[in-house]
């Protein structure tokens, strides 16, 4: 059990620095690599900037921060032709998972939004192909999120000591009637566009009945 313990470290470990390999920052001393630290997932996401232009990004999730970056499209020419095909990011934000929250009023089919900071607030929007992918997304967020909070709560009442097993279970029921709740309120949204596509329909039908009758009357 200790041997996989250590495996498992070391396993962490090395994706983590295959991560930050990939993603370029303003410092030299910029670094993700940390003991206790690992990657809880990672994807393409479409993001809007400041401006309010939409942009292609990347997410990395770690268990107490989040990682957003952006195609560096002339460092992947640059090493197609030195013939290391192999693509980089630019380093756009790390945000401490402390600080982040789910806006949960703004989830939608395809999007999600993060509010950033204690006091200056900075919302991020994002974007997703499917409803599936922006759900599953919040989910992990709110999931990681939720344990990275309890761990820095319990750390500082208990010190280093581990979660135990029953609290890890009672969060993670916590969690799941989180989910089954935000499938609920999309599967309610998904009913009303239908709805709405069908009265659309009926009565686009329902306008050329009045006027195959109106041309009939002549």
């Amino acid at each position: 059990e200790m041997t996989m313990h250590i495996n498992q470290k070391k396993e962490q470990q090395e994706q983590l620095l295959a991560v930050q390999q990939r993603i370029t920052a303003t410092s030299s001393q910029w670094s993700i690599v940390a003991p206790d630290r690992y990657l809880v997932r990672e994807g393409d996401i479409t993001y809007y900037t400041e401006k309010g232009k939409m942009a292609s990004g990347h997410l990395y999730l770690l268990n107490d921060l989040l990682l957003l970056t952006s195609s560096n499209e002339a460092s992947v020419i640059t090493q197609v032709f030195a013939g290391r095909n192999k693509k980089t990011h630019h380093l756009i934000a790390s945000l401490s998972l402390r600080h982040l929250t789910l806006d949960e009023s703004a989830i939608s089919l395809h999007e999600f939004r993060l509010v950033f900071g204690a006091h200056d607030e900075r919302q991020w929007r994002f974007l997703c192909e499917s409803t599936e992918e922006a759900v599953s997304w919040t989910d992990s967020l709110r999931d990681t999120t939720v344990l990275y909070l309890r761990q820095l709560d319990y750390d500082d009442e208990e010190g280093s000591e581990e979660l135990t097993k029953d609290y890890v279970h009672t969060l993670k029921q916590q969690m799941q009637a989180l989910r089954v709740e935000n499938t609920k309120l999309l599967d309610i949204h998904m009913r009303g566009l239908q709805r709405k596509e069908e009265l659309v329909a009926t009565v686009a039908q329902l306008e050329r009945q009045l006027i195959t009758l109106s041309t009939a009357l002549g």
